[in-house]
């Protein structure tokens, strides 16, 4: 499981890299779209580590139990139930 979130910060970390997939803003100064772009990846990680850590305890806990049901399990994000 850290591998995958090691290998999916290493992603996300390229894909919002300024100039990569996209600059917001536009036409800001270098520090400006650097900024955003940090906060933008701290926003995309909090939710994807929350997420992934509940998640993995899921399975963790069916595991134990003796069963592995993928598909039942619910993820929570804020606002949103999958």
């Amino acid at each position: 499981m850290q591998i995958l979130m090691t290998l999916f910060i290493a992603v996300l970390f390229f894909a919002l890299t300024p100039n990569i997939l996209v600059s917001i803003p536009a036409h800001g100064s270098k520090y400006v779209v650097a900024l955003t772009h940090a906060l933008v990846f701290a926003l995309i990680y909090h939710l994807a580590h929350n997420t992934t850590v509940e998640f993995g305890k899921n399975i963790n806990q069916d595991i134990q139990r003796g069963g592995y049901r993928l598909l039942s399990y619910k993820f929570k994000l804020p606002g949103i139930v999958l």
